[in-house]
């Protein structure tokens, strides 16, 4: 299993979220699971909020004033004989702290409040945090209200908590009693994981490989104009490095069987090598052809019992399947990350 706190800078790496290193203070508490690392990260960054202030926005209300605000319902005040009474149905807007990342964000503090596997020093901390955010309506967390979320755009803490949040989101189930959440096997999930490992491998290439330029990019096929063009699948990359020199096409392979059993023999997984000889092979003729350099391929995958690094060319393509060791010190994952691609 991935050390939590690598896992912690795996995250943060993923998120873009580097700059939450100077708030989030993980050597205080010794984190042994995920929830308990989520749940210090949501403290830590809630605590950070309510110091500063919570984000407000304007929020459209509706009361019956004595008081004339914003705009007048006349409709309803005439229907309901407010005017006979001296009063009047008013929409108006108002400064509120009763917004949509709010309310994830208290919305997960009384998730992970009632998670028993998170350390109850945490427990009792979130749920002293909980009568700070009165202001913030309790809402329940779906899938839709954080693909809202998702469209306005965040800066600072509040981009590492809706991250923490959606996470959360993702990783803790009710309990069948109903009576609160438990974790579910986050690590086990390879989808998840392995997300978290292309984001990482992305950003931290975008963040510490200045001498590149990185990006996730989409491959066009090498083919004829044709009207059918359309039906050919898309080819994007997990990650691309491109200088005056070379041009490096990275896919990153999360899973646990690194090899396949072909007549009694271990072979890499073919799969995988057809996937990034593609890539490398269509991507050639666009660069010949500008005078760009030649690409070559790289398969990464997170790897502990199966340690290897080697290197083949296949119809002229240098290609190199690799692994690193995510249970290693962070100073040899940067290592290993670094040696790619000098």
């Amino acid at each position: 299993m991935i050390p939590i706190q690598n896992l912690y800078l795996m995250l943060c790496y993923a998120w873009d979220r580097l700059d939450s290193l100077k708030i989030i203070e993980t050597g205080g508490l010794e984190v042994e699971n995920l929830e308990n690392l989520l749940s210090l990260m949501l403290a830590d960054g809630v605590a950070s909020l309510l110091k500063r202030g919570l984000h407000k926005e304007y929020v459209e209300r509706a009361d019956d004033m004595a008081t004339l605000r914003g705009r007048v319902e006349c409709g309803q005040s005439i229907q309901r004989m407010l005017f006979e009474r001296g009063i009047a149905r008013c929409t108006y807007d108002e400064l509120s702290e009763d917004t949509l990342h709010n309310r994830i964000i208290k919305a997960t503090v009384d998730r992970f409040a009632r998670c028993e596997s998170v350390d109850e020093k945490l427990r009792n901390r979130l749920s002293k945090l909980r009568p700070m955010l009165a202001s913030v309506s309790s809402i329940m967390l779906d899938r839709e209200i954080f693909d809202r979320a998702r469209r306005i755009r965040l800066f600072g803490i509040y981009a590492l908590m809706l991250e923490v949040c959606q996470l959360a989101f993702d990783y803790l189930v009710p309990e069948a009693a109903g009576s609160g959440y438990r974790a579910t096997e986050f690590f086990r999930d390879e989808k998840k994981m392995w997300r978290v490992f292309q984001d990482f491998v992305l950003n931290y290439f975008r963040i510490e490989a200045k001498q590149y330029k990185v990006t996730s990019s989409h491959i066009k096929w090498d083919a004829a104009p044709n009207a059918d063009a359309h039906l050919l699948p898309r080819m994007r990359t997990d990650v691309t490095l491109v200088s005056d020199t070379r041009h490096i096409i990275l896919d990153t392979k999360y899973t646990p069987d690194l090899f396949k059993p072909y007549f009694r023999k271990n072979s890499l997984r073919s799969e995988h090598l057809y996937q990034i000889l593609t890539y490398v092979d269509q991507q050639a003729g666009p660069n010949a052809a500008s005078g760009r350099p030649v690409p070559e391929g790289i398969l990464l995958y997170p790897a502990a019992s199966h340690h290897f690094d080697v290197s083949y060319q296949i119809k002229g393509r240098d290609l190199r399947i690799a692994t690193i060791d995510l249970q290693e010190s962070w100073q040899k994952i940067k290592g290993t990350l670094n040696a790619l691609i000098v």
